[in-house]
């Protein structure tokens, strides 16, 4: 997480006709939105950003049946005419875009008039979780529990939350995703903000730790954390998603209408949208990828082509396995899953990359939607995810 505090509000609001929905009724289960139009995109899931431009494409067939995945996400197809033709119908939807923990953040309301006050509402939570869960602040609470390590601490209740949506990752996942890499991010680089990392300096092999999820003891009662000796945590595999459901359901329960909230590749949607919102889903922003549309849920996407530096000579970047210490070097460089929950998706889409062989068997053991690129670039998915359906010319 970075310091730095988003911008100011007012300059960052725009207000945007809702052209970017889908047409009403044009919802189908494992229908890809191949859409033609480079305003019909309201967000884009990467590893890192998201973005409203979209790739040139050929429009799917409309369909009139609704539905939605097993995965608990609804996808859909879009026909740009339908759009076109109910646009004026529409509320004004509003769209504030910023930076915080150095990613973009992303929040779209669908009645423009509540953006302001939950934009206010959505900077002041990330300020909050930026000053108790930042790994790189001295002053954080998780910090000072990771500087106690062996010795029981007092922790604000949002920690109390946060280490305990980490420990249930662990969990679900078999420790393939572990809050306890935290010495082993450092010792391959990440021992600062993103920004801020130097390039090249002299490399130390990796470490696993000695000690894992199992042993961290959390009293949530008492509010109180004992980080293991020599371990110290780091919750940037669940925070980033855990922070965007909960705002997106916090915010459209406080102010009524739908909302989008996107934190650098981890997506939550919440309330009424029966259009859905359509997402291009890639590996970097700007780049190419494939249109969906999701109605609920979360849509999250990790990657190792980003957040990137180099040790020693060799590449490094920020997904680490909690086996060996080191950064996953598995046959999968994406991950892309969609869940009930960006929490749950993004539980998904690390494991995935951790697991590297087992990944398709245990996501689908899971139930999970998901588009995995490997490392040649050839993308498998797994039962749920859309197809894309292209159109012979006419």
């Amino acid at each position: 997480m970075s310091r730095r505090q988003p911008t100011r509000i007012a300059k960052r609001i725009a207000l945007a006709a809702a052209s970017t929905a889908a047409a009403a009724g044009a919802v189908t289960a494992g229908l890809i939105a191949a859409v033609t139009h480079t305003a019909d995109a309201t967000a884009q899931t990467t590893g890192t950003t998201t973005s409203t431009s979209t790739p040139d494409g050929t429009s799917t067939s409309p369909s009139r049946s609704t539905g939605s995945s097993s995965s608990g996400v609804g996808w859909g197809s879009a026909n740009l005419e339908q759009q076109r033709g109910r646009r004026e119908q529409r509320l004004m939807s509003a769209t504030y875009i910023s930076r915080a923990w150095s990613c973009t953040v992303r929040l779209v309301v669908e009645d423009g008039r509540a953006l302001s006050a939950a934009a206010e509402d959505l900077t002041a939570l990330l300020g909050r979780v930026d000053e108790i869960a930042s790994r790189f602040r001295p002053d954080s609470a998780l910090s000072i529990a990771n500087a106690r390590a062996g010795r029981p601490t007092p922790v604000p209740r949002l920690l109390v939350e946060l280490v305990g949506v980490a420990l249930g990752a662990a969990v679900v996942t078999d420790g393939a995703v572990d809050p306890t890499v935290g010495l082993a991010m450092q010792r391959i680089g990440y021992d600062r903000d993103i920004d801020a990392i130097e390039e090249d300096a002299p490399a130390l092999p990796p470490r696993r730790s000695l000690r894992r999820w199992q042993h961290v003891r959390l009293n949530r009662e008492g509010g109180l954390l004992t980080v293991p000796v020599g371990t110290a945590l780091d919750l940037g595999a669940t925070c980033k998603a855990h922070i965007a459901d909960r705002a997106a359901a916090q915010l459209s329960s406080r102010y009524g209408t739908a909302v989008l909230v996107e934190l650098g590749g981890d997506l939550a949607v919440a309330g009424e949208r029966p259009d859905g919102w359509c997402i291009r889903v890639a590996e970097r922003e700007g780049s190419d990828g494939q249109l969906v549309l999701v109605r609920h849920g979360g849509l999250v996407t990790s990657t190792t082509t980003v957040r990137r530096w180099t040790r020693g000579g060799q590449g490094m970047h920020h997904i680490v396995d909690p086996r060996t210490g080191a950064p996953v070097d598995g046959p999968w460089r994406t991950a892309s899953v969609a869940a009930p929950t960006a929490l749950a998706a993004n539980i998904a889409s690390t494991a995935a990359l951790v697991l590297g062989a087992d990944a398709v068997a245990w996501l689908e053991a899971h139930g999970r939607a998901a588009r995995l690129v490997a490392r040649g670039g050839s993308v498998h998915t797994t039962a749920g995810w859309p197809v894309t359906r292209k159109l012979a010319a006419a």
